[in-house]
């Protein structure tokens, strides 16, 4: 009888140590996901500027249209 409970209190005890790993784990998880890193939302969908607001520089072959200006 002795045996008995104290298989009965292991496998308990055994089933409360898996489930205290696994609710700890799922907290640690979600803290990841709500928290999300710190950096700015540019850097991964990268610059916000069109190709229109910015300085492209003079385009290859338009040195003879200005020198005829």
């Amino acid at each position: 009888m002795v045996l008995l409970l104290l298989r009965v209190a292991l496998f308990v005890g055994d089933g409360l140590v898996w489930h205290g790993l696994v609710v700890t784990l799922g907290i640690v998880l979600l803290g990841f996901v709500v928290m999300r890193a710190p950096w700015p939302a540019e850097s991964v969908a990268g610059p916000t500027t069109s190709t229109s607001e910015r300085d492209v520089g003079t385009p290859i072959g338009d040195d003879d249209q200005t020198l005829a200006q």
